[in-house]
């Protein structure tokens, strides 16, 4: 137990059998994740997902390094996607980007070494972005485009078929080892 848990009594642990149990759960989970493989999506306006896709990435780099063929791969959508395919030079148009100077500070430092791991030879199949996008433009029409056809004036507002089958291809190896959820 953390000294900050043990500096109250027993009686006032009301949240210790809780967090100990979160815990335990999670490292379960963790635990069959690098053993079993992982297959994620990852979307949001949350710019800290950024930061910890970075420390997956380090940890499955590691995996590997040691010969672990595991499947991992990490879908990013939504607004999660657009910083990273702006910065390495993909339209996104008007699509969703951080607003808030927090998030952009975020974003800023989690992006340099993202790109770094996702050119990684090792890790160069986990990071997957979105092959085509339902887009509108300014005057209110929508259409799918493909990954690097988002207009300068389109805001790309969802994923398509060709980004969903890339998901589910991705997830079918877990789901006959009765892995997937």
């Amino acid at each position: 137990m953390t000294p900050l848990i043990t500096s109250f009594p027993p009686a006032a642990r009301v949240a210790s059998p809780l967090v100990q149990e979160g815990v335990r759960m999670y490292q379960q989970f963790e635990k069959e994740a690098f053993q079993y493989g992982l297959v994620g999506i990852l979307g949001g306006a949350k710019a800290d997902k950024l930061g910890y896709l970075v420390n997956i990435l380090k940890r499955i780099r590691a995996l590997r390094q040691q010969g672990n063929t595991v499947l991992f791969r990490f879908h990013l959508v939504g607004a999660l996607a657009y910083p990273v395919m702006q910065a390495q030079g993909l339209p996104i148009g008007r699509s969703l980007m951080p607003t808030k100077e927090e998030d952009k500070r975020k974003v800023a430092k989690a992006l340099p070494e993202l790109l770094a791991l996702m050119s990684d030879p090792l890790l160069r199949d986990v990071v997957v972005l979105p092959q085509d996008h339902l887009v509108q433009a300014p005057d209110g029409t929508e259409r799918v485009v493909g990954q690097s056809e988002i207009g300068e004036h389109d805001t790309a507002i969802d994923v398509r078929e060709e980004t969903v089958a890339s998901i589910r291809r991705d997830e079918e190896p877990l789901r006959r080892q009765g892995r997937g959820g």
